[in-house]
């Protein structure tokens, strides 16, 4: 039954027996990574995370927005991923999805997240 292994799960991220047999909830530190667990029994694909000191659990959205300045600035593609996965792995995906609509941008502007230092020179 799914419950009852999700269920499972939470109790394995969460507590261990010590070597004196005892039940022990983990400290921070000793929680299995963020991709790898999930924060509701309700939502397994929500994921903890933190970004510039804000913290959630959730997913991230990711949206791109047409910024020609003789036309109305509107979302052209939006792509959402759980939590940890950092934007800079989004990047290629978003460019290719935007191939896929004729909607590729002249020039791309990102914020500090997204690029690499050869990602410029590739996108050419």
């Amino acid at each position: 039954m799914r419950q009852v292994e999700i269920l499972r799960q939470v109790w394995t991220h969460h507590f261990y027996w010590d070597a004196t047999g005892s039940l022990r909830w983990r400290d921070g530190h000793e929680l299995p990574p963020t991709s790898l667990r999930f924060d509701s029994p309700y939502d397994t694909d929500a994921h903890y995370c933190v970004k510039n000191g804000t913290e959630w659990s959730g997913y991230r959205a990711h949206f791109t927005e047409a910024c020609d300045p003789d036309l109305p600035e509107v979302v052209v593609h939006a792509a959402a991923t759980i939590a940890p996965v950092q934007d800079g792995t989004l990047l290629d995906q978003i460019h290719a999805d935007l191939a896929d609509l004729h909607l590729l941008p002249g020039e791309h502007l990102v914020d500090a997240a997204y690029p690499t230092p050869g990602r410029p020179t590739a996108s050419r």
